[in-house]
């Protein structure tokens, strides 16, 4: 069919020789980022050692993800991935009396190993298994009681792309007095995300893939009524109130969020993070969400037509911007398309089109007619 090239895509290099639909592994470099990281460059060329400079854009970044999911910048610390960040979280719980976590294998799999790990700890872990590629609220019942201390929902499956019922899964973990961790990974700059009505406690997402930016980067939301209680044992110099006190006799945490921060900043993916998260908000959340769930629609009604069969549900009030069809050797099939210059992004059994507001229905057809033909000639 022929589409309408979107205005936003002279917004990034190279779409005029690659059809980029893998938002949900790595966005494509946009001139933005391109510019900052020059802009980088020069400060550090001009004076030498710009700390000044440097936190401002640590908290102009921390500003614009609160702004993106509706927090507040006292409620966001920033951390080098979402590895980091549950593992700082898990550092500060107590597993005395409330030990139970519960975690899901749509999970992205560091959250179920850093959840094993805090076994050692006194943690006791508890699988909620998918049925048929979905995980609905009530899975979850057997396994939230009095003895949870924490539950993780991810908002939307990497693997297939489902959108999980978070805000059923929180009101039921604050039933019983647990703590609410939602992986937002996929869902942060794809679909809506709004931290605080969606009642969470914590919410992490990096920025490499919808956000547009680069890996080493990640932004964590905690509730601000649960800051002050919690210490992390994985910390830092930054998680202090006076971070640049030598020989420190005790700890004495921040008041913020960034009391769950650690060490030095990846200096380059902050500021390819605030050119990410800058051009988010120029073109809208509500028109990307539109976009995305156009795009997706039509990847999927794409794929019945050629014969695929979809590893995502059919629903699109249950998934976020992630198409997923089932083939045998995945990584094959990513690899054939990327020599036609189609990038698109295997996982487990399925190849998976993540398109975002620059991408075309064109584009879309393209990759899906491809994929059908790779599958069908695979021999």
């Amino acid at each position: 069919m022929q589409s309408t090239v979107p205005a936003y895509r002279d917004l990034f290099l190279n779409l005029d020789k690659v059809t980029h639909l893998a938002a949900c592994s790595q966005s494509p470099l946009s001139y933005a980022v391109e510019s900052e990281i020059d802009r980088m460059k020069s400060d550090l060329l001009e004076f030498g050692n710009p700390w000044d400079i440097w936190t401002r854009k640590v908290q102009e970044s921390r500003e614009l993800f609160a702004k993106i999911i509706n927090a507040d910048p006292d409620e966001i610390a920033i951390s080098s991935s979402v590895s980091s960040a549950f593992s700082t979280i898990m550092s500060a719980l107590k597993f005395n009396g409330r030990n139970g976590v519960v975690v899901s294998s749509l999970d992205y799999p560091t959250t179920n190993y850093i959840a094993l790990a805090n076994r050692k700890n006194g943690a006791r872990v508890f699988t909620v298994y998918d049925r048929g590629g979905k995980i609905e609220p009530e899975y979850y019942d057997e396994f939230i009681n009095d003895k949870t201390k924490l539950v993780s929902a991810i908002h939307v499956s990497s693997l297939n792309g489902f959108k999980m019922d978070v805000d059923s899964i929180i009101e039921k973990t604050h039933e019983y007095g647990g703590l609410a961790y939602v992986d937002a990974y996929q869902s942060v700059g794809s679909v809506n995300v709004d931290a605080h009505k969606m009642k969470t406690d914590f919410l992490v997402s990096g920025n490499l893939k919808w956000l547009l930016g680069w890996s080493g980067i990640s932004h964590l939301f905690i509730r601000r009524d649960i800051i002050q209680e919690n210490e992390p044992s994985f910390t830092g110099w930054f998680a202090q109130k006076n971070p640049f006190l030598f020989a420190p006799q005790d700890t004495d945490f921040s008041n913020t969020a960034t009391r769950f921060e650690s060490g030095t900043w990846s200096i380059p993916s902050v500021y390819a993070s605030v050119a990410g998260m800058k051009t988010i908000l120029q073109v809208g959340l509500p028109h990307i969400f539109q976009r995305v769930r156009e795009l997706t629609n039509y990847a999927y009604e794409t794929g019945i037509e050629h014969g695929l069969q979809p590893l995502t549900i059919s629903d699109p009030d249950r998934r976020g911007g992630i198409v997923s069809f089932r083939c045998r050797d995945a990584s094959d099939i990513e690899h054939r398309l990327k020599r036609e210059k189609i990038i698109t992004a295997a996982r487990g059994d399925g190849i998976r089109i993540a398109p975002h507001f620059y991408n075309t229905e064109d584009e879309v057809e393209r990759a899906v007619s491809r994929i059908a033909f790779h599958i069908r000639n695979r021999n």
